[in-house]
């Protein structure tokens, strides 16, 4: 169904401006190197042969091996291309912003960036936009079209959902896609998953894709300042809290908890073997996103 003209418009707008920003962001840092980034990109399985003296023990495949008796190694080639998946957040939460850009907005435009990225190295991208299910899903492909039509559905999206879950977007890619992938996680990865669900759900997709967790906040939720009293309302739980920001205590235990937060976040990520990215919606996330991509040269050499 086609948006009423006005709004079609506006959005168009918005895309034309998503897309200069995009490519000014990838001409000024060197972003888009996708394929120098991932280690497990671009190789295939082939077919297993017997092994011969000079061919990497880590390819042995121990299958084939008991059943001969004898060594047998897998063998691979090179993919012509790169898939890439731009999983993210559109939850109510995504909304929030009290400096810069809402958390979605931010988001937004990192997408419309890595997916110029890849129209740049004739890779394919793909789209999940998620709350706490699957809302769209834009499965793999080339192209221009492809690019904008993912940027269109990240601007306009209206979600359904009132809370976030990342499981079943982190499910759903075994459907999106047969091939291994790198999948770009944008959220604020404020879930009420259990923690161990969440863990056995990052675990599983990092086994099958290089996966990246792309963790966007905005500032308040870090640290209060010293306004008097606050009213907080949950945007996805509706629940409404009351703080004396005035109170350094208050003020403390406030930047504490997000902080204790944050770190069991990085550890549940690096346990998963998932990737932290963190941007924040004050700040321009050009270097984060250029120091990322350079580190991840750098170890893959």
């Amino acid at each position: 169904m086609l948006a009423p003209a006005p709004q079609l418009s506006n959005i168009l707008r918005k895309v034309k401006q998503v897309e200069l920003r995009a490519l000014k962001a990838l001409d000024s840092n060197q972003i888009g190197q996708f394929r120098s980034v991932f280690r497990g990109q671009g190789m295939e399985f082939d077919q297993v042969r017997e092994y011969v003296p000079g061919d990497d023990v880590r390819h042995i495949d121990w299958n084939a091996t008991a059943r001969a008796g004898r060594p047998f190694v897998k063998v691979h080639i090179e993919e012509r291309d790169l898939c890439v998946v731009l999983a993210m957040d559109v939850s109510p939460s995504s909304d929030f912003g009290t400096v810069g850009s809402t958390k979605r907005e931010q988001m937004a435009e990192i997408a419309a960036v890595l997916a110029f990225a890849t129209l740049r190295g004739n890779d394919r991208v793909g789209l999940v936009l998620f709350t706490d299910e699957v809302e769209l899903s834009i499965p793999p492909r080339k192209g221009r079209a492809q690019v904008l039509q993912i940027v269109r559905a990240v601007l306009s999206h209206e979600p359904r959902g009132t809370s976030t879950a990342l499981q079943p977007a982190l499910e759903h890619l075994r459907s999106l896609t047969t091939r291994r992938a790198a999948v770009f996680l944008l959220s604020d990865f404020f879930t009420t998953e259990q923690p161990e669900q969440l863990a056995h759900a990052l675990r599983v997709a990092s086994l099958q894709h290089e996966v990246v967790a792309l963790r966007c906040t905005d500032p308040l939720e870090e640290a209060l300042p010293d306004v008097g009293v606050v009213v907080f309302e949950d945007a996805e739980t509706g629940e409404i809290v009351e703080l004396d920001t005035s109170n350094s205590q208050t003020r403390a235990r406030y930047e504490a908890l997000a902080a204790e937060r944050s770190r069991q976040l990085a550890d549940q990520l690096r346990g998963a073997g998932v990737d932290l990215l963190q941007v924040h919606t004050d700040r321009d996330y050009t270097p984060q996103l250029a120091a990322f991509f350079k580190n991840r040269r750098r170890t893959n050499r």
